[in-house]
């Protein structure tokens, strides 16, 4: 169609027409199959997917329904908003990523949500107010400023919420630092960064390990030990006492 569309021709829609296409049902699902569906979808839109994203985007613009028959809807973040937060997903929502990830989307239902509570004010009964024309509203900066505010309000709850659950990076690392102690046989007294990086093969840097093992001596779990040395010479990493009592509780 992409051929023919370039080139002036048109589709001319038959609905009388009756097709049935048997193809799908009769291929053998398989990895080759997969790649090869995966390897024509990149070759098409290689060739056609410019054109086809510029074409509809005007058909839309244009009313023409040739591509589609759904109205163009475009709605707009703050882009200073949308920015930032997508560089928090990568730094401080890393985390909660799976739930922030869909928060800017949540934020344009809520601005659409708040738009029609402003703009609606018809009582049929009473036959007060404005009624609805045609249902199409422009979400104004103010609403959607509102909307973000609501959004970051949820954030915030989302934030506490999977903290109280330990889902954060620091409680997720040190009960792999317990877990990696329970299983090492026989049972260790006391344990170094060092250590812990060899035993977590997932920690890159002391930077990871260190906030962990801190938490982890606020717990109780840990216990620093007093530095005894008196040669010359680069010190030692800082060493932890281990609380005999992990190995027979249930570390979750």
């Amino acid at each position: 169609m992409c051929r023919y569309d370039k080139k002036g021709y048109k589709t001319i829609l038959a609905s009388n027409a009756l097709l049935f296409h048997h193809e799908s049902s009769t291929r053998v699902k398989s990895k080759d199959y997969e790649d090869n569906d995966k390897h024509n979808y990149k070759v098409f839109w290689s060739k056609w997917g410019n054109y086809l994203s510029k074409n509809m985007l005007l058909d839309k613009i244009h009313d023409n329904k040739f591509f589609t028959q759904k109205k163009l809807k475009i709605t707009i973040v703050d882009e200073n908003y949308h920015d930032n937060f997508e560089f928090r997903l990568k730094n401080d929502l890393k985390d909660i990523g799976a739930w922030a990830g869909k928060l800017v989307g949540n934020i344009l239902r809520i601005s659409g949500l708040l738009t029609r509570a402003f703009c609606i004010k018809y009582d049929p009964f009473l036959n007060d107010g404005t009624p609805l024309v045609d249902g199409n509203y422009i979400v104004q900066k103010k609403t959607m400023l509102d909307a973000i505010k609501v959004g970051d309000y949820f954030l915030d709850h989302a934030l506490y919420a999977f903290d109280m659950l330990g889902l954060d990076t620091t409680k997720k690392n040190a009960k792999k630092i317990i877990d990696s102690l329970i299983k090492q046989t026989p049972h260790k007294d006391n344990i170094t960064a060092r250590d812990v990086m060899r035993l977590v093969r997932s920690f890159k840097t002391k930077d990871e390990v260190i906030p962990a093992l801190n938490l982890l001596c606020d717990y109780g779990y840990l216990k620093e030990c007093e530095s005894n040395q008196t040669s010359i010479g680069r010190p030692k990493g800082q060493s932890y006492l281990i609380n005999p009592s992990i190995y027979t509780i249930d570390s979750s």
